[in-house]
């Protein structure tokens, strides 16, 4: 989506920077969320029941989560920091941040001191593959055994070669598609 902005008008560049930062936002958010449940499950005392009504409060409208990030915060201001977990503080300032960078996107408007502040503030994710690693060391295994095919094949003058390193490379492909394959073999 970012990418088609960009094409479409190069006025939409702000609009892909804060695009990025509710990516991090998002994800952050999500996270904390999680963590904050596995806190209130595993150790209910260290949310108190100001929170838990909070939380079973419902939220339909943008205006109904606005009110209750207003709330949240009150109750942070007046609890104080040491009564409220970590997750939870973290969480209403990262989605409080998140309403301002979208109010932007949809405004786009000139961005702000303090949207630029967050802006620099966000660390931008890239996103890796968990299987880089293994991905790599697949693709040696198999150009290496390709490669070996082929000399023999070449050296040998060996006439059904091709059909050999056909095999040869639709064998390493399938067997390299596990994560390591030398421990699937075991």
């Amino acid at each position: 989506m970012r990418s088609n902005l960009n094409m479409e008008s190069s006025r939409w560049v702000r609009a892909n920077r804060r695009l990025k930062a509710l990516n991090t936002l998002s994800l952050t958010l999500i996270t904390q969320s999680c963590e904050t449940y596995l806190i209130q499950n595993t150790r209910p005392e260290l949310i108190t029941n100001t929170f838990r009504e909070l939380f079973e409060t419902p939220v339909e409208t943008v205006q109904d989560v606005h009110r209750q990030l207003k709330r949240m915060r009150r109750v942070i201001v007046w609890t104080g920091e040491r009564e409220t977990p970590v997750t939870l503080y973290s969480w209403v300032g990262a989605a409080t941040r998140y309403l301002l960078l979208k109010r932007g996107v949809i405004s786009n408007t000139k961005i702000s001191a303090t949207e630029e502040e967050i802006l620099q503030g966000e660390p931008v994710v890239k996103v890796e593959s968990a299987e880089r690693h293994h991905a790599m060391v697949n693709f040696w295994r198999t150009t290496l055994s390709c490669i070996l095919g082929t000399l023999f094949w070449l050296w040998t003058g060996w006439t059904s070669g091709n059909g050999a390193m056909v095999m040869i490379a639709v064998v390493t492909s399938l067997a390299m598609r596990l994560p390591n394959p030398a421990h699937g073999l075991h």
